[in-house]
């Protein structure tokens, strides 16, 4: 089974150019330390993948009638994410407030749509999916099938996000946890870590065994 770094995106991996949200597929670059913490990680071996919720997909602009941001742009931003991080391997968002629906952006360019209706899930198919299954975080099954496709283990891997709900689908799934302001500081000179860091996350960050 693989190590995998499961990564929270907004406000963990990228931030928006124009605004306070993304509001254009390349308005966004990516945030101090990222570039330097995924390479670090992907040199200890862990497969990397991209989790977020996005709803603007599914909020409608009262002053359009629209949805905030149509899926072929929420597609296109998670491609150009891609193309920004090569280590990336995949991103999973879901793009409901229901968390029924999740797209898998690859860095090969194709995407396609799971649900609950996915047959390649077995105890996902042909029902409705509840609680801690659904896609939208705090549920874990964005996580739970970064596992399938991927071969995780979640007992050896890590979740990084900046909000509860990526804390809450990390405990609900079994990984690891850490803050994204603790693993930024880490990889960013001169800046150090706001938060108290544990001794399983020390050697996460540092690559080693401290026992």
């Amino acid at each position: 089974m693989q190590l995998g770094l499961l990564l929270d995106l907004d406000g963990t991996v990228r931030e928006s150019t124009d605004g306070k949200f993304i509001q254009t597929p390349t308005g966004q670059r990516i945030m101090a330390g990222v570039h330097e913490a995924i390479a670090h990680h992907k040199a200890q071996g862990y497969t990397i993948i991209g989790v977020t919720n996005q709803g603007g997909c599914d909020t409608i602009n009262r002053d359009t009638g629209k949805p905030l941001k149509s899926l072929e742009d929420a597609i296109a931003e998670q491609k150009y994410t891609l193309k920004l991080i090569p280590q990336l391997e995949a991103i999973y968002f879901c793009p409901d407030m229901k968390g029924q629906v999740c797209w898998i952006v690859k860095k090969n360019g194709f995407e396609f749509l799971v649900s609950d209706l996915d047959t390649r899930i077995s105890e996902f198919e042909n029902r409705i999916l509840t609680g801690s299954e659904v896609y939208r975080k705090p549920g874990a099954g964005m996580i739970y099938r970064a596992v399938k496709d991927f071969d995780i283990d979640l007992t050896k891997s890590w979740m990084i996000g900046d909000r509860d709900e990526d804390e809450k689908a990390a405990k609900v799934a079994g990984v690891n946890f850490m803050w994204a302001d603790i693993w930024h500081m880490r990889f960013t000179p001169g800046m150090y870590e706001i938060r108290q860091a544990t001794q399983s996350q020390v050697e996460f960050l540092e690559g080693i065994n401290l026992n």
